[in-house]
């Protein structure tokens, strides 16, 4: 949540509009923790919608109170907004409530933690009430599908509203007894003190009582000397006389202060005891306090309860009404029996709602006798509030009548659907009439029938003189027909000799076609054959021929030094740095390898090791050697490296041929020393000597001596300090980066927007020179002082890096113009991206070499070699660095891991 206002300038309105993201974290907890979690987009919706709300509320009426009109009342058509959300997440109508009762709860929760003077709490708290007693009068309406005029609503949905009503007369009714009870802790608190007052005086009157007597004992203690005084003395009567007097006389002032104190005392123990028995009749009064505030949450959630089934009955009511319409007489008969269900439910719920009112009238006439007898003097106050408990309850008996009232019609409609039942009577007996007119003409059918049967049979005698008459003809057609069929037999005979033949023809035609394909089959397999041999020859030629050319290549080109063995060990070529190197003559070539290995290891330092190894290629083709490090006698480093060679020869595959080459790695370790040489000297030698250039100003930094300006300019130095030695660390860097030798330190982290923030910082005077507006943003806004975008990698690199893109960025964008990097978390890829934009376009030969190393020695070339060298860091980094280019504008796009 932010931070907390003063209560004397904040309002409601403004604290909620300006915690609306702690509003949604609450919402959504609690959601969770009562087993309802919402949706992102429900919560959301909620928070903002009710902020907005409560603003124009508040704006329009100053605190809010009940609005008579529904339809034009903000907070009720809020409601029915998030009663249509919740139909569409698929929220039942208690889920529905249950989330606007979490709503409310969380903006409590905030006026709680937000306020610190009661009676501005206690303010706002009444404010949320109300507010949310019309959203939810509109949320109830919206779920009881009511979106008329008041004078056009169902009973079902006016009921629902009058339970909504119910609801909130009762959240009011507790909200007063809260006062009430505010006020008796409040005088209960003052009691207490007036008894500890009184416990004090009354224990000073003791003490002061407790004094008297001693003085007393020390009066009698001396008036006993003083007898026993006088009588050793032998003192004279009137002397004795006279002591006695005067004692006398200070036992009388003694007495008389003692009954006084005695009498304080009393006076004290009686307003003690009185002060007493006030403080335990406001205990009980506190006691019938919680209990009465108890009962009240009680009858609140049962009727909240009632409401909800109340409503659910009414839509299930009208559901079942519209369904009703439509069913035959069975269909009504239950529809009655539903009806007389719900009348005794309605009865039920009417006989609990008096029984309860009559309860709450008892308790709460119990509750006024016990606070008139705490607080006499606040009796006629209390009697008020009994009087409005009463009018409660009276109002709960209306109540009870209003729900007889529904009770009869529940009952008029039952006497309506008895009459559909007679309407339904009515069409049954329509119906056996339809019957009977179904029978006559079933009757007709039938004489209809027996007329239809009469001319069937004779139609049958008319078709059996027909079969007779046919019968004659098939006989005289069967003679026929069995000539024809011994006639048919002979040709079938005739024919079937013909096709013997015939497929005795055939077959031999077939197995000469047969024979036939085999023999053009095999010549074609001989010709394929052949020319797959021809192929295979001028393709064997052909690799051949490349390989020769490969090598002869790879001699002319390479400056290692190179040479061929053919299988029988002879040397079938070398390049001119061969000979170079080990001292030989061109007539040596035509010598075989083992002749040359003598002259060969005198030019090596401790050949011994390089003679076996070669010994050992020798004696098996298929070896190879990926690098064996010599030293010449001359000083040279070398890295002997062999592999066999294959090739083809007449008839078979020869591959008994090797290559040796030896390549000078002298330079390469040179430059290896070089680096090291340069580290240690900019790691340690160039750092002691920048020791004073970088401490001492950090030194004067620290004198409070020091004056403004001269801090500004003593920073100025030592930042410069620090960017000469990252400077020369980072050519190192980037050098071992080129060189594939750079490891990242490991174990350590970077936060892309601190590095951001930074580089941004250094080019600030850049940017102010060319009179260009640099922005640096996250998404689209711009970047918070606390964002963090941690990822892993070193932070030193990470620096020059993007101090290098927006150093290009500045250079080439036009004066007077802007640059913008913004900064964002891609969830999806994993990745910390950085987008810097400037005006001007790229061709596409730009863009394709934007990264590439500059060739020329130019100096112009820094910002190309800067470009170069942000996309070897990115890619030690782990990232990816590319470019691209719009009609108006180019991007330079970063990618990094996130952590």
């Amino acid at each position: 949540m932010s931070e907390r206002a003063p209560s004397d300038v904040m309002t409601l309105a403004g604290l909620a509009l300006a915690n609306e993201p702690w509003l949604a974290v609450r919402l959504q907890r609690l959601a969770e923790h009562a087993g309802q979690p919402l949706s992102g987009d429900l919560v959301e919706s909620a928070v903002r919608g009710s902020s907005r709300v409560l603003a124009q509320v508040l704006e329009a009426e100053g605190r809010p109170s009940p609005h008579a009109d529904h339809a034009a009342d903000p907070a009720a058509l809020l409601g029915g907004e998030q009663a249509g959300l919740h139909r569409q997440a698929g929220m039942d109508l208690p889920a529905a409530l249950k989330a606007l009762r979490l709503l409310r709860r969380a903006y409590d929760d905030l006026v709680r933690e937000s306020w610190v003077d009661k009676d501005s709490r206690a303010r706002a708290h009444e404010d949320v009430e109300r507010f949310f007693e019309r959203v939810l009068i509109g949320h109830v309406l919206a779920w009881a599908g009511n979106a008329a005029p008041p004078q056009q609503l169902p009973a079902g949905t006016a009921e629902a509203e009058r339970l909504a009503a119910l609801v909130a007369q009762r959240e009011d009714e507790l909200r007063r007894t809260m006062d009430a009870a505010r006020q008796a802790t409040g005088a209960l608190r003052q009691t207490r003190e007036r008894a500890a007052a009184l416990a004090a005086e009354l224990a000073q009157a003791q003490a002061w009582a407790k004094a008297r007597l001693d003085a007393e004992e020390a009066l009698k203690a001396e008036l006993a000397a003083a007898k026993d005084q006088a009588a050793t003395a032998g003192a004279g009567a009137g002397e004795i006389a006279a002591l006695k007097a005067g004692f006398a006389a200070a036992q009388a002032k003694a007495q008389a202060r003692l009954e006084d104190l005695a009498a304080n005392a009393k006076a004290l123990e009686a307003r003690l005891a009185e002060a007493q028995s006030a403080l335990a009749a406001q205990r009980e009064a506190g006691e019938a306090r919680e209990l009465g505030l108890k009962e009240i949450d009680s009858a609140r959630e049962q009727a909240v309860a009632r409401a909800e089934s109340q409503i659910l009955l009414a839509r299930r009511e009208a559901e079942e009404a519209q369904v009703r319409a439509q069913l035959e007489a069975n269909s009504a008969r239950a529809e009655a029996e539903a009806a007389r269900e719900e009348l005794r439910r309605a009865r039920e719920a009417h006989d609990t709602l008096a029984s309860e009112a009559e309860a709450m009238r008892a308790r709460l006439a119990e509750t006024g006798s016990r606070l008139s007898q705490a607080r006499r003097a606040e009796e006629a106050e209390l009697q008020a509030r009994l009087a409005q408990a009463q009018e409660r309850v009276q109002a709960l008996a209306n109540e009870a009548e209003e729900a007889a009232r529904n009770s009869q019609a529940l009952a008029d409609r039952l006497a309506e659907q008895e009459g559909l039942h007679a309407f339904k009577d009515e069409r049954l007996r329509e119906q056996s009439r339809a019957v009977a007119e179904t029978q006559d003409l079933l009757i007709k059918l039938g004489a209809a029938k027996n007329e239809m049967l009469a001319r069937a049979q004779a139609a049958e005698a008319e078709r059996e003189r027909l079969a007779a008459e046919l019968a004659g003809l098939g006989r005289s057609a069967l003679a026929e027909r069995e000539a024809q069929a011994a006639e048919l037999a002979a040709v079938r005979q005739r024919l079937a000799e013909a096709e013997n033949a015939r497929d005795a023809n055939q077959g031999r035609a077939q197995a000469a076609e047969t024979e036939r394909d085999s023999l053009a089959m095999r010549l074609i397999e001989t010709a394929n054959a052949l020319d797959q041999a021809a192929r295979d020859g001028q393709a064997a030629t052909a690799a051949r021929d490349a390989c020769a050319g490969l090598l002869s290549t790879h001699l002319a080109l390479t400056g290692d030094a190179v040479a061929a063995v053919d299988a029988t060990g002879a040397i079938a070529a070398w390049n001119q740095r061969f000979p170079e190197l080990f001292g030989l003559a061109e007539a040596d070539r035509a010598s075989t390898l083992e002749a040359l290995l003598p002259r060969l290891a005198a030019r090596l330092q401790r050949p011994e090791a390089w003679l076996a190894r070669v010994r050992e290629l020798l004696a098996d083709p298929a070896r190879t050697e990926e690098g064996l490090t010599l030293a010449s006698t001359t000083g040279q480093t070398l890295v002997f490296r062999s592999h066999p060679t294959a090739h083809s020869g007449t008839g078979a595959e020869d591959t008994g041929g090797r290559l040796f080459n030896f390549r000078d790695v002298s330079l390469e370790h040179d430059m290896e020393n070089l680096v090291r040489e340069i580290e240690a000297i900019t790691r340690y030698e160039l750092g002691q000597a920048l020791t004073a250039f970088i401490h001492l100003p950090q030194e004067l930094l620290d004198d409070p001596a020091t004056t403004p300006d001269q801090t500004r300019k003593l920073t100025v130095i030592r930042d410069s300090g620090y960017r000469i030695v990252n400077t020369v660390n980072m050519a190192v860097d980037i050098f071992r980066m080129e060189r594939g030798l750079y490891r990242m330190p490991p174990g350590r982290s970077l936060d892309l927007a601190v590095v951001a923030r930074r580089a941004a910082k250094d080019v600030a005077q850049l940017a102010a020179s060319r009179h260009i507006d640099l922005e640096l943003l996250l998404e689209r806004s711009p970047l918070p002082q606390d964002t963090t975008l941690p990822g892993p990698g070193d932070p030193i690199p990470a620096h020059a890096l993007v101090l290098n893109l927006l150093r290009d960025a500045l250079e080439a964008a036009p004066r007077q113009s802007g640059v913008q990097a913004s900064l964002r978390l891609d969830e999806t890829a994993g990745e910390l991206c950085l987008d810097i934009t400037r005006p001007g376009t790229l061709t596409p030969d730009e863009q394709a070499r934007f990264f590439d190393k500059p060739l020329g020695q130019d100096p112009g070339d820094g910002l190309a070699r800067a470009r170069y060298a942000a996309r070897l860091i990115a890619a030690s980094l782990n990232g990816s660095l590319g470019a691209s280019t719009s009609p108006d504008s180019t991007t330079i796009s970063l990618r990094l891991p996130k952590a």
